[in-house]
């Protein structure tokens, strides 16, 4: 992940062809974390966040969609 974000998406230094890594483990690890942090902390600021991960991340990427989806049409309305 570090090369891909270094040599790609970060920096288009040498690479010139996207190689995008398996994330499983990564998006596995995140879940879990998620669920341990949301459930043991006490801060004001993490009540009401989803504590199923995968639902809340769906959510998220309907949400992002709904607003890139107006944004591009927002746009197209300029033009």
């Amino acid at each position: 992940m570090r090369v891909y974000r270094d040599k790609f998406v970060a920096h288009l230094d040498s690479e010139r062809t996207m190689n995008i890594p398996a994330l499983k483990v990564a998006y596995k690890s995140v879940a879990f974390y998620h669920v341990r942090v949301v459930s043991e902390a006490a801060a004001a600021d993490l009540q009401g966040l989803q504590l199923d991960f995968e639902r809340g991340y769906q959510e998220e990427v309907a949400e992002a969609s709904r607003v890139y989806g107006a944004a591009i049409r927002e746009r197209k309305s300029f033009v």
